[in-house]
């Protein structure tokens, strides 16, 4: 059994990066795809915070190069085993001071601000390239010297381009013959834009790390999104898995047991009429009537607490004003819609499976032979019909636990709950590469070792599977 599990987990990661590359490409290639990022600057393409937002997102995502190195840079940034990124590196203290300490005696960067600038370019530029401080500061010499002839080869340094092409350098030969100070001035600003967010995979430098989940177009910590909203979730499911099994059990034993009755033939109508229902359909309309003042409002329409819950108790109460609910109760009454939207169609589903899987394992000779010898029904029934069943339930499993983490997000986007379905629908509407690929990779993960667990418990409900 441990040999099977350990190659299953190595199998793992071929799927992984099948089900991530094929998210990725598909929003690559979409209409639009990732240039739908730049945008967002509507009839000010041309200003100055708008050409920022362009630049930093052209090289944060390499939007500039191939869609295939687009995916693996982010699958490098993703993996425990990867490349640094040269953005990543940082220069020591003492190699800024040095630099910062050359660049007073230039005439140049005579100013604070332009020793900040030049300070900060030299240092993108070193790392970049893979050169040392002191070659690309004799570049930026002869740039001063002759900005518009020795310009270029510092965009070169870095693969970047003004955005005006060669009318730029035109421009800058004009501006350096009335000011030479405003032409170096003009080129370090163009070269600041060109390396917002500049990196590159640095190929000698193979390393461990903890993988890295970037960040969101806001700049936040992708894996602390995650980890903050992916709570709820996993509570939703958690809670819904136990009720969806001991319904699906107790009512499909009871319709096999009375076959043919009233009980059978009720359930079974009600069941079908249950899973034909659309979870989003379901949704609305327990929002609309459950939740809506102008019928009954017994429960909130959205969210998981009252606006008021931080100043509740735990548990509730009782004092002269009488019962509050505190924060618990308050939890499960928010609770009560999206829950019963998540369950209604898994135990209505595993309700016929069990019933059908209880009535053909009724049929078996074991069961008649129990029988024969007197064994009371209750007692073939829990102690031989149900082991025996729940085989194909524990297949279902394997589809239900996926099927609740994506259907939870749809759940968490009618009811306004800020887990990993709102997180998902938000950043695809905001084309949000890295949020989008981790709850992908999240979902395949939860997927993959779901059957893992459905595997592992094959061999448990019945000692004839071995993997061995």
């Amino acid at each position: 059994m441990i040999t099977y599990i350990i190659r299953r987990l190595l199998l793992m990661i071929p799927t992984l990066v099948g089900v991530t590359a094929v998210v990725f490409f598909v929003m690559a290639y979409a209409p639009g795809g990732f240039s739908a990022m730049l945008n967002e600057g509507g009839g000010q393409d041309m200003g100055v915070e708008a050409r920022r937002i362009k630049m930093e997102y052209t090289n944060r995502y390499a939007l500039d190069k191939p869609k295939v190195v687009q995916y693996f840079r982010w699958l490098n940034q993703v993996s425990p085993v990867g490349f640094q990124m040269s953005g990543d590196y940082k220069w020591s203290d003492e190699a800024q001071a040095q630099v910062a300490a050359k660049l007073e005696t230039r005439d140049w960067a005579a100013s604070e601000r332009a020793r900040k600038t030049s300070g900060d370019l030299i240092l993108t530029a070193a790392i970049y390239s893979g050169s040392e401080p002191d070659e690309v500061l004799a570049l930026f010499d002869k740039m001063a010297a002759d900005p518009a002839g020795e310009g270029p080869a510092l965009f070169e340094l870095i693969d970047a381009q003004p955005i005006t092409g060669d009318q730029f350098w035109l421009d800058i030969a004009a501006e350096n013959q009335q000011s030479p100070e405003k032409a170096v001035a003009s080129v370090l600003k163009e070269l600041s834009f060109g390396s917002i967010n500049k990196s590159r995979v640095m190929y000698g430098s193979l390393k461990l790390w903890d993988p890295d989940l970037g960040t969101d177009r806001n700049n936040r910590d992708v894996g602390g999104l995650i980890a903050e909203r992916i709570q709820i979730t996993l509570l939703m499911n958690l809670i819904t898995i136990p009720i969806i099994y001991v319904v699906s059990i107790i009512a499909g034993v009871l319709a096999a047991r009375n076959r043919g009755g009233w009980f059978d033939v009720g359930s079974g109508f009600v069941m079908l009429a249950m899973y034909s229902i659309p979870v989003i359909f379901a949704g609305t309309l327990l929002i609309s009537y459950l939740a809506n003042a102008k019928y009954l409002r017994w429960f909130p329409a959205s969210g998981v607490h009252d606006m008021h819950a931080d100043g509740m108790p735990f548990l509730p109460y009782w004092d002269s004003e009488g019962l509050h609910y505190g924060w618990l109760f308050d939890f499960a009454w928010h609770m009560v819609l999206p829950i019963t939207c998540m369950t209604y169609a898994g135990f209505a589903f595993l309700t016929k499976v069990m019933r059908s899987s209880v009535l053909e394992t009724i049929s078996v000779d074991f069961v008649r032979t129990a029988r024969a010898k007197g064994v009371s029904e209750e007692h073939i029934l829990f102690r031989h019909v149900l082991r025996n069943s729940m085989l194909p339930l524990i297949t279902m499993a394997a589809a239900i636990l996926p099927g609740l983490f994506v259907g939870s997000f749809v759940i968490e986007y009618i009811f306004s709950i800020k887990g990993m379905g709102l997180l998902t629908v938000e950043a695809a509407k905001n084309t949000d590469v890295n949020v989008v690929m981790a709850t992908t990779l999240v979902g395949a993960v939860l997927s993959l070792f779901s059957l893992l667990v459905r595997d592992i418990l094959y061999a448990v409900a019945d000692p004839r599977v071995s993997y061995e």
